[in-house]
């Protein structure tokens, strides 16, 4: 019981961590979205750009959670498998992070060959680039990866 509340502990400093950093994450990926091509209008307000913050906060926060769900089934210790295990779960959570931004670069890197006489700015709804969704797909394809693998040699 003691060990659950030190995961829930650090979850929430995580989600603290995460909301405080998702800005610049934001900015980050949108700045890889829209390299060599000019900028894209992401529509939507305060609240949605608020949520998809909440939404990576959330996903930071899991983290200790997916890694304690890899301990209660493998039952290794971190000094043994346990450091590799949140390699492979954070890798994972980045790699399709950022599979997503060139997915959507490519996407508006086809609307921009489009010749339609006026030159307005390709527009996307935040909420629909997903990034923070694919992440978590991430994050939870690692976890599960990484169960099979330890579990597998036990």
């Amino acid at each position: 019981m003691k060990g659950l509340f030190k995961y829930i502990g650090i979850s929430l400093l995580l989600f603290i961590v995460g909301f405080l950093l998702s800005k610049r994450v934001f900015y980050a990926s949108y700045s890889l979205i829209t390299s060599e091509m000019g900028h894209i209008l992401l529509q939507g307000g305060v609240s949605s750009f608020f949520k998809e913050r909440l939404w990576f906060a959330f996903i930071v926060g899991v983290i200790p959670s997916l890694y304690f769900l890899w301990k209660k089934v493998t039952q290794k210790s971190f000094i043994n498998k346990g450091i590799i295990s949140s390699l492979i779960i954070l890798s994972f959570g980045t790699l399709f992070w950022i599979l997503r931004s060139y997915l959507l670069k490519g996407r508006f890197k086809r609307l921009d060959n489009f010749d339609i006489g006026f030159d307005p700015l390709p527009t996307m709804n935040l909420e629909n680039l997903h990034l923070t969704t694919f992440a978590f797909i991430g994050l939870v394809i690692g976890t599960i990866l990484s169960i099979l693998i330890y579990r597998k040699t036990s």
